[in-house]
């Protein structure tokens, strides 16, 4: 009984029934459109995000007095899913002189097996873990030539 009123009103009212039948088909086109739209933008954020680069960079406070970051809060941060590799690094900077001219140079400590993580390397290998060696960066061997 009720699919008989219901198809005697459709046929009467023709029109209204191909507008309700076009408003339903732009209404699924217009919101699947926007779902593609947005899964696009946010693959597309991603991947210029991901360019940029990958990696994160954890100090201390030192407005809270904090001078170095703890091996708990280093341990912390190795739990944080996502997170490759978690390298601890001690910068230090200093002024050198070199052949008579005095300069600046940023020092730094790293553990020798987690630079093979962040560093490229022209000439030679990657140090030992326990090695008490340094690493000398390209512009200071080019300038001692």
């Amino acid at each position: 009984m009720y699919l008989k009123l219901a198809r005697r009103n459709l046929s009467r009212h023709t029109f209204r029934t191909i507008l309700a039948i076009i408003g339903i088909v732009i209404g699924v086109i217009a919101i699947s459109s926007l779902g593609i739209l947005g899964n696009s933008l946010k693959l597309t954020a991603h991947e210029f995000i991901g360019d940029i680069g990958n990696e994160l960079l954890a100090f201390p406070s030192h407005e809270a007095g904090e001078t170095e970051i703890t091996e708990k809060q280093y341990e912390e941060m190795q739990q944080i899913m996502g997170i490759e590799h978690a390298i601890p690094v001690s910068s230090k900077g200093d002024a050198i002189d070199l052949r008579k001219e005095s300069t600046y140079a940023g020092i730094y400590g790293i553990h020798g097996d987690d630079m093979q993580y962040i560093l490229e390397i022209e000439k030679g290998h990657f140090l030992r873990g326990d090695s008490d060696n340094c690493v000398v960066g390209s512009r200071l061997v080019s300038s001692q030539a």
